[in-house]
């Protein structure tokens, strides 16, 4: 029975080469920077850094008190949460505005306010939303949405206004971050 010898393995060794010292504390180095981030990155979801957070923007004038809930922190697909509150001791004594930066909700899937209002009027870059007819001393519309699956690490800034017989009583800024 003949063998086939396959070519010479004379001159090739498997040990590897040496390394240097100062070669191995580089690569100690990345390696304990490398489990440092992933580290630093578990803390982080663990502490819910990185997870969905809302917010909350006030402001009060001439009777008034506006308050806003909304998401600081989201993701693509989730609901979004956006709750506007205006209180007035007494009641309303006709119809309350809210004007709203019409850019901040191309940033979502819109489902519906509710109330609705009883009328939406366009403002240039601005919606105004008028709410007539209001009982009791607390006027709440929240919005149905979810932020848009296309809509990922971006900033959308909207402020909303309180506007009574066409003037502006109070205004809130706010920012929404998406996160993939």
């Amino acid at each position: 029975m003949q063998t086939r010898q396959g070519p010479s393995a004379v001159g090739r060794s498997t040990r590897p080469e040496d390394v240097s010292p100062d070669e191995l504390r580089r690569a100690r180095g990345y390696r304990r920077l490398g489990i440092g981030a992933l580290a630093l990155f578990v803390l982080a979801g663990l502490f819910n850094f990185l997870g969905v957070r809302t917010g909350t923007v006030s402001a009060a004038a001439a009777g008034y008190h506006l308050s806003l809930e909304y998401e600081a922190v989201t993701r693509p697909g989730l609901a979004s949460e956006w709750i506007v509150e205006v209180r007035r001791e007494g009641g309303f004594d006709g119809p309350v505005t809210l004007v709203t930066d019409a850019t901040y909700f191309d940033r979502f899937d819109f489902n519906q306010h509710y109330p609705e209002p009883a009328s939406v009027v366009p403002r240039g870059e601005e919606v105004l939303y008028v709410f007539e007819e209001i009982q009791g001393e607390v006027l709440r519309v929240a919005f149905d949405g979810r932020a848009s699956p296309t809509f990922v690490f971006a900033l959308a800034r909207g402020a909303t206004g309180l506007e009574v017989d066409g003037r502006e009583i109070a205004r809130v800024d706010y920012t929404t971050v998406v996160m993939p």
